[in-house]
């Protein structure tokens, strides 16, 4: 049996927050080693998505999606906006 090693380069909070989501969904189990600094895979779960499972990941992704341009709209207006401020008023 083979043992795969995997190292990523991550700042400190995303990782953590990563570990923490992965964790909550008990689709892996780990060992933490608190001295090291590192957390070890010791068993996965093998996920299988139906159908719907699709369908709802197509959905949030599609939410997801919209909300990030009506984000990208809002930053924009805002831009035009505060250059707007910026110029002088001429009478």
């Amino acid at each position: 049996m083979s043992t795969c090693r995997f190292s990523v380069v991550l700042n400190e909070y995303i990782c953590k927050s990563c570990c923490v989501t992965v964790v909550k969904t008990r689709s892996v189990q780990v060992k933490i080693d608190q001295m090291q600094r590192r957390v070890i895979i010791t068993s996965t779960t093998h996920r299988t998505f139906t159908r719907q499972h699709w369908q709802l990941l197509h959905q949030n992704l599609r939410r997801w999606q919209q909300n990030l341009n009506n984000v990208q709209t809002n930053l924009r207006a805002l831009e035009i906006m505060q250059a707007q401020q910026a110029q002088p008023v001429q009478q």
